[in-house]
């Protein structure tokens, strides 16, 4: 279990230190090592293929840069995998890139014989009400207490400026929690913005398949992933987003069974065993 809030000015400093330390050491692997390894390792016209609803507004390079968005993504965070157990969404357009990583990084734990992975949906929006953030807190406040939570993966699909995610992280950290985040894609020119504190620590904590709009494909979709942010819906606020009730569950189970697709193909370049 993780500390409470009580000391809580001095325990997250603490933590925000030592989680900086560590997370220094997160680098981008070289461009030509990666795009030669996801070539050789995967048949990308046949993951298209097996995706024909994900990728129906895309045109063929389109499609295909965005399974290399997904393979990248995954061999960034290769060495990193073993160490979490906790997935956090940021929902609700961050669904299904919390599905294909999570489906990932059990593949990886079932073949280390690790425990799998949990995973818990949140409301993501730099347009959270305060008292949806107040939900969030007690929301994971209470998973603190109630479940082991040491190392966190929280994901997302798409980072333009980085004030969303930095408002979970706020969060997050407040509990005590060591902080990674993963992104389908960044904003072309993220890396170049001005930085402030909040910034610089988002940066230092970022793994991201490429710097480019590929995440967007899945951004406000509620056909395909289901859910809608309660600040849309006129709900009372809620730490989680709410299902869309007007989307068809068979373009949802689709959509689910495409990404799991997705990312059996791709966990094949992180499996010692490949078939």
């Amino acid at each position: 279990m993780k500390n409470s809030p009580e000391s809580f000015e001095t325990s997250v400093q603490i933590d925000l230190q030592k989680n900086n330390d560590s997370l220094q050491e997160i680098t981008r692997q070289e461009d030509k090592i990666v795009k030669e390894r996801i070539e050789t390792s995967l048949n990308i016209d046949h993951i298209t293929e097996g995706a024909p609803t994900l990728l129906r507004y895309l045109n063929k390079e389109q499609r295909r840069d965005t399974i290399k968005s997904f393979a990248r993504l995954v061999i960034e965070l290769e060495d990193r995998i073993p160490t979490y157990d906790t997935i956090i969404s940021d929902d609700s357009s961050g669904r299904l890139i919390s599905l294909f990583l999570r489906e990932v990084i059990n593949k990886k734990k079932a073949e280390l014989e690790e425990k799998p992975i949990q995973t818990f949906f949140v409301n993501g929006g730099q347009h959270n009400s305060d008292e949806t953030n107040e939900a969030i807190d007690e929301f994971i406040h209470k998973k603190t207490t109630e479940v082991a939570i040491n190392k966190v993966l929280l994901a997302t699909e798409y980072i333009q400026s980085g004030n969303s995610i930095q408002q979970i992280m706020k969060i997050l950290e407040k509990y005590g929690l060591d902080i990674d985040v993963a992104a389908l894609s960044v904003e072309p020119g993220f890396f170049q913005q001005k930085d402030s504190e909040r910034l610089t620590a988002l940066k230092n904590k970022l793994i991201y398949g490429t710097e480019d709009k590929a995440g967007l494909l899945f951004h406000s979709k509620p056909k395909i992933t289901g859910v809608i942010r309660e600040n849309k819906t006129g709900h009372s606020a809620s730490a989680h987003p709410v299902r869309d009730k007007t989307v068809n569950q068979k373009g949802i189970n689709t959509a689910r069974q495409e990404i799991k697709f997705i990312a059996e193909e791709i966990s094949k370049l992180i499996l010692q065993k490949k078939d």
